[in-house]
């Protein structure tokens, strides 16, 4: 289903009028200047971007894009909790508990398929996990990578997975896309993954075994303090 103005879980009153947010599975690419593609994104509306806060902290100019449609990056906003001191120095695992960014863009023509997100870790326990993932310079196309797991905790912020068998093929050009369960016939958002890193024992497969995950409601209730602002 296609972007709604209706939904039930997200409503934020901004300039006197009522504007509703659910959640999509849009995943877009994040280009930096001439680095290229650096990170993956999650359009959570039409003008709207999410991705890890490590993906945006050097100064440069940046872009989203989807298809063969780009759209120029005008405002960048980083998560108030987000600890900047431990950057270029070795990074704790707690420390990407809120490395979130809200990118707004230019352009508000950006069209994001409409789904539910999660709202209770509950549901996960018999959910399918995958995440939807943009295409990047080993992948010609976009496609959808299930994620199975041996373990799942949960963080002040989210989730984190891992899998001692099997590594993720979710690299740095892919953080930011959203992951999703499916649930009975539904397929909702989880949040997204804002690091993907290497447990000691890990196999060597992928780029990683320990996805970390914002939780989508954190997501929300930190785009909507934006957009009252």
């Amino acid at each position: 289903m296609r972007w709604r103005l209706a939904c039930a879980y997200l409503a934020t009153v901004l300039a006197g009028s009522l504007f509703c947010h659910p959640a999509s599975a849009t995943t877009v690419s994040i280009s930096r200047g001439n680095d290229g593609v650096v990170c993956s994104g999650w359009a959570i509306t039409p003008d709207f971007v999410v991705t890890s806060a490590y993906c945006v902290l050097k100064y440069a100019f940046y872009s989203v894009s989807i298809g063969d449609k780009s759209y120029k990056v005008w405002r960048i906003s980083l998560h108030p909790e987000f600890n900047l001191e431990p950057f270029g120095r070795f990074i704790e695992r707690e420390e990407f508990a809120y490395s979130l960014a809200i990118l707004k863009i230019v352009q508000q023509d950006l069209v994001v398929e409409a789904l539910d997100h999660v709202q209770s870790k509950n549901e996960l326990a018999s959910a399918k996990l995958f995440t939807a993932l943009a295409k990047r310079t080993d992948r010609p196309a976009a496609s959808e990578l299930e994620l199975p797991y041996d373990s799942l905790k949960e963080t002040k912020s989210g989730i984190v997975i891992s899998n001692e068998e099997k590594g993720y093929d979710v690299c740095n050009e892919d953080l930011g896309a959203p992951m999703l369960a499916k649930v009975g016939a539904r397929n909702l958002v989880v949040g997204i993954i804002v690091q993907n890193l290497r447990l000691a024992s890990s196999p060597k497969d992928g780029c990683g075994n320990e996805l970390h995950v914002i939780d989508a409601s954190v997501i929300h209730q930190f785009l909507q303090s934006r957009l009252k602002n």
